[in-house]
């Protein structure tokens, strides 16, 4: 299955990337290690993330893992094992 390039969680949507830094939050990556992963820039994770928290509404950088945490099994069908997105 190709990997969508917006995917819906609780009536909002998510860029194919901030997909993937969910995923990699849900999994306890740190964002120097997200940063890393995605050959991207620390100060761009922090973005992605703002962007994330506050399209959700989560307030405070716990609930961004919280809220990656229970959304990990919706996240999960759309992580290819077989794909460049999965953990190392």
């Amino acid at each position: 299955m190709p990997f969508p390039s917006r995917i819906s969680i609780a009536e909002h949507y998510l860029t194919a990337r901030e997909t993937e830094i969910v995923w990699y939050c849900a999994n306890g990556l740190t964002t120097e290690a997200i940063a890393e992963k995605l050959f991207i820039s620390t100060d761009t994770v922090k973005r992605h993330k703002d962007n994330i928290r506050e399209r959700f509404n989560l307030h405070g950088y716990n609930c961004l893992h919280e809220f990656a945490l229970h959304r990990k099994g919706e996240l999960a069908k759309y992580i290819n094992a077989d794909s460049l997105y999965r953990l190392p």
